[in-house]
């Protein structure tokens, strides 16, 4: 699956233009993003889980991290791809044993989650 959208430097990002579900940081100084005037993209269907089945291959392709059965429901961990608080900060109820309770543009820096996830983060964030 390939990410779609359009890409803005990320001091243009506002959420009142842009639609948060559909911004990604891209590299260091873009974001990957869709309007909201814009129809929504395949990728916005992925749901976050704390213990995900798929993962980034690079900046706009999402791979599968293991098998996944036919009509398994597809989710990333935005720890993967999301790396500024002021576009996303919530509380999760994703249910996962290892659920985090709380999803932050800063929990991809968590040292469980780097080993966990190592290979599948955004390029960027690999680099960092």
């Amino acid at each position: 699956m390939r990410w779609g959208g359009t890409l803005i430097r990320d001091v243009d990002y506002d959420p009142a233009v842009h639609r948060p579900r559909a911004t990604t940081r891209y590299d260091a100084t873009r974001f990957l993003t869709s309007g909201w005037d814009e129809p929504e993209t395949v990728d916005e269907a992925l749901n976050h889980r704390c213990e995900p089945n798929c993962g980034m291959a690079d900046e706009v392709t999402v791979v599968a991290m293991r098998d996944i059965a036919a009509g398994e429901e597809l989710t990333t961990d935005l720890a993967m791809w999301m790396a500024d608080d002021e576009i996303y900060a919530e509380r999760c109820g994703c249910g996962a044993a290892l659920c985090r309770g709380r999803i932050t543009g800063h929990d991809w820096r968590l040292p469980e989650l780097q080993a966990r996830y190592k290979g599948y983060f955004l390029p960027c964030l690999r680099l960092l």
